[in-house]
């Protein structure tokens, strides 16, 4: 007999658990959210625990992106940078929502879980290139494709590093664990893409010195959040997912 749990409604799914899981977890134990505010909290709570590894990572982040700005400055330099942001940035900011799952899942993380994506270039870079430029093309033409493309794909991203597996199926795994929680995920990626509009609209009004400490507040608090958020929300959909497919006869 397999196991089944009602996956439909939003909260949290702990309730459910209990029965099914076996071997204890204290992440199961405190309850596990299926909702958009039960993502921020539960990221919100790691991110109290385990604040200094957070920020160690944070400051890997701002390191790299220092490390661009003299580049930028070369002849020849902004489109050098752009090179070296759609190809090792691309795997870098894959490296770090690694990073933020491990440490979403009470893991013990050191730095070089950033840099571990390199060491699948290929297939990390492919799904980040092919997710960014189909949701570009879906956010030109119009804003709801592209939001779609990120909702049903976005955990791509994730899965190729947690899951180990090819950029199709990665594809195709956050395509099915993203199935019936759709409106919590998109609601996500409206709240991050307004607190980013937030911080950038000052330096679009001209206002360059509030803008600056806009951004740089939004580097600091927001970005991690958000990345936490996000390995959050995957998190749990991967474990409503495969605990809704044990078979628990035995």
């Amino acid at each position: 007999m397999v196991a089944h749990m009602d996956l439909s409604e939003p909260g949290l799914i702990v309730a459910q658990l209990p029965i099914l899981f076996k071997g204890g977890s204290a992440r199961m134990e405190q309850g596990y959210p299926l909702s958009v505010d039960g993502w921020f909290l539960f990221a919100l709570t790691r991110m109290k625990e385990r604040g200094s590894d957070v920020y160690r990572g944070v400051v890997v982040l701002l390191g790299y992106q220092i490390l661009l700005y003299p580049i930028g400055l070369l002849p020849g330099g902004v489109v050098l940078t752009l090179l070296i942001q759609v190809s090792a940035g691309l795997v870098l900011s894959v490296g770090w929502l690694n990073y933020c799952l491990k440490i979403v899942r009470g893991e013990k993380v050191t730095i070089s879980v950033i840099f571990d994506a390199f060491s699948k270039f290929r297939d990390v870079w492919i799904v980040s290139i092919f997710l960014s430029v189909i949701a570009f093309a879906g956010a030109i033409f119009f804003v709801v494709p592209g939001i779609y493309i990120l909702v049903r794909y976005g955990f791509s991203l994730v899965t190729v590093l947690d899951k180990n597996i090819a950029p199709i199926k990665s594809f195709e795994f956050s395509s099915v664990i993203t199935g019936g929680h759709r409106w919590q995920i998109a609601v996500f990626y409206i709240i991050s893409v307004g607190l980013y509009m937030l911080a950038v609209f000052p330096l679009l009004g001209g206002y360059q010195q509030i803008g600056m400490i806009a951004l740089f507040v939004y580097n600091i608090v927001i970005t991690p959040l958000v990345s936490m958020t996000l390995t959050s929300a995957y998190d749990s959909l991967v474990y409503a997912y495969e605990y809704s497919r044990v078979d628990y006869s035995a």
